[in-house]
């Protein structure tokens, strides 16, 4: 593997839809110096430290969890009322398992790239 993909796959993964399974694809942080530059300036909860796998059916509409405070977890449940925080949609193209962030500090947006092994 070359050295440029090594340090990538070091660094995380992200997650691309392919058909109804996900590829996992090399990711690299480098050009960031700390995770606030990846999103936004408040600090979301930390749900867990690991992806939540989801079974999502094709042509449906999820709402992640932004602020890592729901209790519906991955989803939002409305918790983040009075925050900066709005959830972020997510439109299943495919049936499938889906790995959604529960960190809430993926640069990869409701999917988990592995950034929980940073924070």
């Amino acid at each position: 593997m070359p050295p440029a993909r090594q340090n990538a796959a070091a660094a995380g993964f992200h997650r691309k839809a392919k058909s109804s399974t996900v590829v996992v694809e090399p990711f690299s942080f480098e050009g960031f110096k700390d995770i606030q530059e990846l999103g936004t300036m408040a600090e979301p909860n930390i749900a867990q430290r690991g992806p939540f796998p989801v079974e999502v059916e094709a042509g449906l509409k999820y709402f992640w969890c932004a602020c890592g405070k729901s209790g519906n977890q991955p989803f939002c449940d409305g918790s983040h009322e009075g925050s900066e925080f709005t959830p972020i949609r997510y439109d299943a193209e495919a049936s499938g398992t889906v790995f959604f962030c529960g960190c809430k500090h993926s640069v990869n947006r409701p999917l988990c790239d592995g950034t929980h092994n940073f924070v």
